[in-house]
């Protein structure tokens, strides 16, 4: 069997050790190491909820990654990378590349990239309104140069959830939970809806992702949905629970005091008796569930996010509710139709030849075979 490294971009949690299937591998005989490089791809990143595992290594410039990348025996190691492939990080791939290790892309939310209902102009016009237009175009033409010049691979083998040819087709995370976790004890022995929350201004990956430096009002987008909330919670005569993002810590009085839970999303969506969210990944909770679901978004989540927020409604014929312009009166949850709910489990979450097994065996076995 081949040695594993797992090159990440940031620093190594439950969640991670969990999805990565870190702890399986070990236990199926595969000798790993976690390199966490997250300082090299957005430095002054913090995370809550680290662990510290012997596996670990933590490389802090680009001189000690290709120092240690070097050493490594093409015909021992085989490396799974997540890193972003973009110009920001050329300078990873180039010694990636150049060190002749074969490439494991290892990509469990096939449901981050969905087709888009827009035109190519009009995707264009949106994002000239976004702004760095120029720039973003500058960094992704010189990238496209640096990939043809140094003749860069992206991944050898491509491990996803998403239905494509030529895969190696795993589970989506929240399937895997959902299968083992969806007969477990309710938290809240009463009614509730559920807000599933991103920290909107405040998730690390907004903070620190590079060339997405803009900071946003975090206060001011809880205080715009306490607004909503309060209208929600008279009219329904039930409270609004808030699901916490891992990555996220919030104090007591955030959210207007608010019941705040964390890693308990799934529980929270099964036994809620609606679901509110925004652009959340969860939203693969609440299909599996067969929750009614509202998306409420306001005039600057749109503005970031309103374009990912569009595809995905339209892809569950649903809609936005825009709590800035948009009546309160006019809200109201719905339910995605049996065909379309079908349609993103086995197209973004499971296959019907994977829906019965657990990631982690097909992935140990998928290594096995290298």
């Amino acid at each position: 069997m081949k040695n594993l490294v797992l090159i990440q971009h940031e620093p190594l949690t439950e969640r991670l050790e969990k999805i990565f299937c870190i702890q399986d591998l070990i236990n199926a005989g595969f000798s790993i190491e976690y390199w966490d490089i997250s300082q090299i791809c957005n430095p002054g990143i913090k995370l809550p909820n680290l662990i510290n595992r012997d596996y670990v290594r933590v490389i802090r410039d680009v001189d000690e990654f290709k120092k240690k990348i070097n050493i490594l025996n093409p015909d021992e190691y085989i490396c799974i990378v997540e890193i972003l492939f973009s110009f920001e990080n050329r300078a990873l791939w180039k010694i990636i590349d150049k060190s002749d290790l074969k490439i494991i892309k290892f990509e469990r939310y096939g449901n981050t990239a969905i087709p888009s209902t827009d035109s190519l102009f009009l995707t264009f016009l949106k994002k000239i309104k976004q702004g760095n237009l120029i720039t973003k175009i500058v960094r992704k033409l010189l990238f496209v140069l640096c990939i043809r010049l140094y003749k860069l691979r992206q991944y050898d083998y491509l491990v996803t959830s998403a239905n494509l040819e030529n895969v190696c087709r795993v589970n989506h995370p929240d399937y895997d939970l959902y299968l083992q976790d969806k007969r477990a004890k309710p938290l809240l022995d009463y009614n509730y809806i559920v807000f599933i929350d991103t920290g909107f201004g405040k998730h690390p990956d907004e903070l620190f992702f590079k060339g997405s430096i803009k900071k946003n009002d975090n206060l001011l987008w809880q205080s715009k949905l306490c607004k909503f909330f309060e209208f929600i919670e008279k009219l329904y005569k039930i409270p609004v629970v808030i699901a916490v993002h891992p990555k996220l810590d919030y104090k007591d009085e955030e959210f207007g005091g608010r019941l705040k839970i964390k890693n308990a999303t799934l529980n929270l969506i099964s036994n809620a008796d609606y679901v509110m969210q925004d652009q959340s990944n969860s939203v693969s909770f609440s299909i599996l569930e067969n929750k009614r679901i509202g998306f409420v978004a306001t005039d600057e989540y749109l503005k970031e996010y309103g374009q990912y927020m569009t595809d995905l409604t339209s892809l569950l014929g649903l809609s936005i509710f825009n709590i800035d312009n948009d009546n309160f009166t006019n809200f109201k949850f719905s339910q995605i139709q049996d065909e379309k709910r079908k349609a993103y489990i086995y197209n973004y979450l499971t296959s019907q030849e994977t829906e019965d097994k657990s990631t982690s065996e097909i992935f140990v076995n998928f290594c096995k075979s290298l």
